[in-house]
């Protein structure tokens, strides 16, 4: 009898969002300013805060092509978030006659223009033996394989990838609100197959194109 879980972890990156209207140096740039009567950034073991005092202007204009946000608090540099569905996934006890399989939903929400990517940070087996990598849509029981395919909420089938760290999964090219790709691991086992747990760790990592 053989059991397979597989582990997964998000990562999120946000990098710094340059504006036209920036002031810089070849080695320095202010990313905004404010005028304010002052303020303090406060910490504790779990939350910090930033606050200002007295700030001139203060809040958000707006038309059709431009936005102009006055205030050291309206001077967010972007946001990009990652949330899985489900981090503990079990392929149950593996056999010969079926394909076994399993999946989590990957949701990404960025104000970046640009998009974002979301991509494989590192994958590893962190028991067992290491069953045969492979970028396939169709698995077939009875011979050895182990690897993830995407799809639509909907359910078309999307690409199929071999786990390996860097390895690109989906990425879009402008802002996006809740998106969705369903994230499906697959594993058939051999004759040959060694018996025994096992266990793959999987960290994905989205970055944002800011």
């Amino acid at each position: 009898m053989q059991k397979f879980l597989v582990y997964l972890l998000a990562l999120g990156l946000s990098f710094p969002w340059i504006a036209l209207g920036v002031m810089s140096s070849t080695h320095y740039y202010i990313y905004a300013d404010s005028f304010d009567n002052g303020g303090i950034f406060s910490t504790s073991t779990l939350y910090n805060m930033q606050s200002t005092l007295g700030e001139s202007p203060v809040g958000t204009v707006s038309s059709t092509t431009y936005e102009i946000r006055g205030g050291y608090q309206a001077m967010e540099r972007g946001s990009l978030s990652l949330l899985l569905g489900d981090s503990d996934l079990s392929l149950g006890v593996l056999s010969v006659s079926t394909v076994s399989a399993a999946s989590t939903t990957a949701t990404v929400t960025t104000d970046s223009a640009t998009g974002y990517n979301l991509s494989v940070a590192s994958a590893s087996w962190t028991q067992g033996t290491a069953l045969a990598p492979v970028a396939i849509t169709t698995f077939s029981a009875g011979t050895e394989a182990f690897g993830m395919t995407t799809s639509t909420v909907g359910g078309l089938e999307g690409n199929a990838f071999a786990l390996t760290a860097g390895q690109p999964i989906v990425s879009a090219s402008g802002p996006v609100t809740s998106e969705r790709t369903v994230l499906v691991f697959r594993a058939a086992i051999a004759s040959g197959t060694t018996s025994g747990n096992r266990t793959h760790q999987t960290v994905f990592q989205a970055a944002a194109n800011f």
